[in-house]
């Protein structure tokens, strides 16, 4: 059973070729720069771009099955995958948490998508990641500022660790029992941002700050540092759904996907300690 990683560098993606190789089995790790991929015994890098079509055949081409992360601006190009991967005999799909409740959005429609398609599917709707504060744009802010600026207020919000994610996908990958089930994935405590600095400043050693910022100072940071308006908006949208509560509730998709309970923050502040130092 050959797997297509779709997203095979990103934080998610990355963990689940890991994962994969791990049990020895094959896989196929799509990105747009395969030439600098590490490829492995078991794992081959190939060329893959939602914005460019013609890569679609190459990337499905034997594989069996596919953990995909759908594109959160142009549901046409997931759809238009979706055509090309018929033969496929599983496909788990990431979107994220509470997007069952938002069916016209770019996910919701990627959902509907993979279900009209015949192919077997398990979608996994994951809430904010923790890496998020060790990898990309946060992390950069904790580490050189010793603090965090987001339009977050006080909102509660149950983070997840993307290994726990990488697990769910792999536990769905491997057993057909996940077949047509969907998982929303949470972390097992609802924090607020000044909780969570809280505890990676006890990890780090370090004291480090949280500042809730309106929505437009957020956008004009954002923008001022090169990012399309398109995505600062959609990240406000997700702030603006995190302030209104959307991002708290705390449900059991993990210990049901995977069979035991989530990683705490305060175990991925520990594990990750050195990267705020």
């Amino acid at each position: 059973m050959t797997t297509l990683v779709i997203g095979a560098t990103g934080k998610v993606g990355r963990r689940v070729v890991s994962l994969l190789e791990e049990q020895g089995q094959p896989v196929r790790a799509a990105t747009r720069h395969p030439e600098s991929y590490p490829s492995t015994a078991n794992t081959q890098a190939i060329l893959f771009d939602y914005a460019d079509h013609s890569t679609f055949d190459e990337a499905v081409a034997g594989a069996t099955r596919a953990f995909v992360i759908a594109p959160e601006i142009n549901p046409s190009d997931f759809q238009a995958l979706l055509k090309k991967a018929g033969h496929l005999q599983h496909v788990v799909l990431m979107t994220a948490f509470g997007v069952q409740y938002a069916p016209e959005s770019p996910l919701g429609q990627a959902e509907q998508a993979v279900k009209e398609s015949g192919i077997p599917y398990t979608i996994l709707r994951p809430n904010w990641f923790m890496q998020n504060f060790t990898e990309g744009s946060f992390a950069e802010e904790l580490k050189q500022t010793g603090s965090l600026s987001l339009p977050a207020a006080d909102a509660k919000v149950s983070f997840i660790d993307v290994r726990d994610i990488a697990s769910s996908a792999v536990a769905a990958l491997t057993d057909k029992q996940h077949h047509h089930k969907e998982y929303d994935l949470t972390g097992g405590q609802a924090l607020t941002h000044g909780e969570v600095v809280e505890m990676i400043s006890k990890a780090a050693g370090r004291q480090i700050e949280y500042n809730a910022i309106s929505d437009q100072a957020f956008k004009d940071g954002m923008t001022q540092s090169g990012a399309p308006a398109e995505m600062a908006d959609m990240l406000v949208g997700l702030f603006q759904g995190m302030r209104q509560g959307g991002a708290a509730p705390v449900v059991g998709g993990v210990k049901e996907a995977t069979g035991r309970e989530p990683i705490t923050f305060e175990q991925y502040a520990a594990d990750n300690a050195a990267e705020w130092r």
